[in-house]
């Protein structure tokens, strides 16, 4: 995956948001907030409230991707690692967090990014 400049990262939206919501279809999904000063981009989070497994699938007919199983000799354009599916898109990593079931709770613990982190190992 490569990083991409603040105009990049807004220009890939653009084209990226509408193919997500025909893959998705009527799954509802909210871009995890960044800081707005952010100069630069490694990868693009998206809480998608959805199963893992459905999205996958979903994701994987609409851009095409080759399976995980298929017996073709290929360099693997998706992983899985619980409830993440991550894959390219143009180059950049796009990160579909999976939350059928906290997906309001999980959309205000990402949206402070690391302050809910720090917050959360307090209350262990």
């Amino acid at each position: 995956a490569e990083r991409m400049t603040k105009e990049q990262f807004l220009k890939l939206l653009e084209t990226f948001i509408p193919e997500l919501k025909m893959a998705l279809g009527d799954i509802q999904f909210t871009i995890v907030p960044y800081y707005t000063d952010k100069e630069d981009f490694g990868d693009l989070d998206i809480l998608v409230k959805g199963d893992t497994v459905i999205v996958k699938e979903l994701t994987i007919k609409h851009f095409g991707f080759i399976a995980e199983d298929s017996k073709e000799s290929h360099t693997h354009q998706y992983s899985t690692n619980s409830n993440v599916f991550s894959f390219l898109y143009n180059k950049f990593q796009v990160d579909l967090i999976c939350m059928p079931d906290d997906y309001e709770t999980s959309i205000a613990y990402y949206s402070f990014n690391d302050v809910s982190n720090i917050l959360g190992r307090f209350y262990q």
